[in-house]
């Protein structure tokens, strides 16, 4: 998290079964909260909620609650997605991602939305603030 009391990160092997298991780590609890099967993308802004992704399903992120809550399967648009990580508006992610046999490009998301854009960018950069990003 942005300021350092809380870890997400997700196991694979033989400790997490045949699936990536996703955990969060608080600083100074012994033990790790098991938030369940998917690869750890990012923590949402306001640290409500984390941004999962499926190992064999690429094509449709989860928004997991840290607290009480239900998790919510974003809309799925065709698009095959690799990394993501949140603007700081909390409604919209910049996504590394794929149509089914073409190359990764970055995209960006806005949450809940049907149809994301793509942004064909070669390189790319994002500002210390998180406020910008430079292709």
């Amino acid at each position: 998290s942005p300021d350092g009391s809380m870890v997400l990160f997700d196991e694979s092997g033989v400790a997490a079964t045949s699936e990536y298991q996703v955990y969060v780590s608080r600083r100074g609890e012994r033990s790790s909260m098991h938030l369940g099967e998917g690869r750890a993308m990012a923590f949402s802004p306001d640290l409500q909620y984390v941004l999962t992704l499926g190992t064999r399903e690429r094509s449709r992120f989860r928004l997991v609650p840290l607290g009480d809550g239900k998790i919510t399967d974003l809309e799925p648009n065709g698009l095959e997605y690799q990394w993501a990580r949140y603007f700081p508006d909390s409604k919209r992610l910049l996504a590394l991602a794929n149509e089914p046999g073409r190359p990764c490009v970055f995209s960006s998301c806005r949450r809940r939305a049907g149809r994301f854009p793509s942004l064909r960018l070669w390189s790319f950069a994002m500002s210390p603030s998180r406020l910008t990003a430079i292709g």
